[in-house]
């Protein structure tokens, strides 16, 4: 399963005593949510304008236990901290990364004291966002890269979210057996030069999914008397496949 679910009730007074009575519980040693789903799907999203004197700062890499709490003693040693967002996904989780805003002129300093800090427990990666695409639809020398040792619970959508953060996906490809449809454990994602560095630079070693995540530029390999075949592997000569590294991708 995916982490959620839907139930539906015969009664909104039903539903109501449903909420107050599960949401928070334990089940299976994880705190679960419950709510309605109607507000959720109907609800429109906040547009949070950053205030004159202030804005925003990346944050990656980030422990899935974190608190606003701890970004914010982070951060306010170098000005006042307005707002701090650390998206979930689906299931509640983190998903490893977040914006901060602060005062204006304390961003710089932030960035250079606190990229490369490790007193959350991980090697966190802070930087300015990056800037809004102004080329799309434009024709862009585009990089692949491979990342492997993934969760095969980690699902194309988690690895478009985390890869969009340094610049726009182009493609995202998760191969899966073709017998058993489970993923294999490793995936290939392309995006432009500029954002592909980005991204490698920043996403190489980071957790995902409770595994540490490799990501490298791939390049293609000669597939021998398979030639109308393109194969791809990591610049290590790693190719993808499952654990055994029996499985080639080929399409």
């Amino acid at each position: 399963g995916r982490g959620f679910a839907f139930v539906d009730m015969s009664s909104k007074e039903e539903m109501d005593l449903a909420i107050t009575g599960t949401n928070g519980r334990d089940i299976a040693g994880r705190q679960i949510r419950v709510e309605n789903s109607d507000d959720r799907q109907t609800a429109k999203p906040k547009i949070k304008h950053v205030d004159e004197g202030f804005g925003k700062v990346y944050i990656g890499s980030l422990p899935f236990d974190v608190t606003e709490a701890d970004i914010k003693e982070l951060f306010v040693q170098f000005g006042e901290v307005r707002d701090i967002y650390l998206p979930k996904r689906d299931d509640g989780v983190l998903k490893g990364f977040g914006f901060v805003t602060i005062e204006s002129d304390a961003i710089e300093t932030a960035i250079d004291t606190l990229n490369g800090d490790e007193s959350l427990g991980r090697r966190v990666t802070v930087s300015h966002p990056r800037p809004p695409q102004k080329n799309r639809g434009q024709r862009v020398k585009s990089v692949k890269m491979f990342c492997g040792n993934l969760s095969w619970d980690t699902n194309p959508e988690t690895l478009e979210d985390v890869f969009s953060e340094f610049g726009e996906v182009l493609d995202c490809y998760v191969p899966t057996d073709r017998d058993t449809g489970n993923r294999k454990g490793f995936a290939f994602v392309t995006m432009s030069k500029e954002d592909a560095q980005s991204a490698l630079d920043n996403l190489d070693g980071m957790e995902l999914d409770d595994r540490i995540i490799r990501v490298s530029e791939a390049t293609a390999r000669p597939s021998g008397k398979q030639n109308n075949q393109n194969r791809w592997d990591d610049n290590n000569g790693n190719n993808g496949g499952d654990e055994s590294g029996s499985d080639v991708l080929r399409w």
